[in-house]
């Protein structure tokens, strides 16, 4: 009875262990940034266009 406890026991440690490996590498991996984009890479947004107001060369009348 005792080693069945001890295996139950080890097989509940190794599968914590590799939880928090497995959890780790999952956060280290979501956080990485490459340092070059990759060929089909979406690109980022483009800017919005400047509108300009059309502007009279002689100041309207008041």
């Amino acid at each position: 009875m005792l080693r069945i406890i001890s295996r139950a026991l080890a097989f509940g440690v190794a599968a914590l262990v590799a939880g928090a490996l497995f959890i780790t590498g999952v956060a280290i991996w979501s956080w990485w940034e490459p340092a070059a984009p990759h060929v089909g890479d979406a690109p980022g947004p483009s800017p919005a266009p400047v509108v300009q107001t059309p502007t009279s060369p002689t100041p309207l009348p008041r």
